[in-house]
């Protein structure tokens, strides 16, 4: 099993009963609640890091693209990281041990029971599918819009 498991879903129940049965990880439910995109952020990279200097087993349930975002980047570095010595990597990043191995990681989506890991990074179309929908109802009443301009 990996080191981070990180579980979405539109079923909250279903993600509950999915991490109950991890054993020994540290649980996080729904960390963007109530905190401010930056401070979701923050967050993440803060129980990483954490977890990386003790090698402690976590577990995720969001929906958050900022905290799904947070990941990526923070596989990006880990990607990195196998190309510098730690010294080097934690110079590089003002002295700060952040970064995922892409081999501890697993996202999951819960309703699709798939993973979202593909080439060392969660899947970028999988993170904000909801942004897309509402740009185009967006756009779709901006071109009504229009059109009643003309008349």
């Amino acid at each position: 099993m990996k080191r981070i498991i990180v579980v979405i879903g539109q079923h909250e129940v279903q993600k509950k009963q999915y991490l109950s049965n991890l054993e020994g990880y540290t649980i996080y439910i729904n960390p963007e609640n109530d905190k401010h995109p930056k401070l979701q952020r923050e967050f993440i990279q803060n129980i990483i890091s954490q977890g990386n200097s003790l090698e402690e087993k976590i577990a995720i349930s969001t929906n958050s693209p900022y905290v799904l975002t947070t990941l990526n980047v923070l596989l990006y570095a880990g990607r990195l990281r196998t190309r510098m010595s730690k010294t080097e990597f934690i110079e590089i990043m003002n002295g700060i041990n952040n970064y995922i191995s892409p081999d501890d990681i697993e996202v999951i989506n819960l309703d699709t029971n798939k993973s979202l890991i593909e080439d060392g990074e969660i899947l970028a179309e999988e993170i904000d599918t909801v942004s897309d929908e509402i740009d185009e109802q967006y756009t779709a009443l901006y071109d009504i819009e229009m059109d009643l301009q003309e008349v």
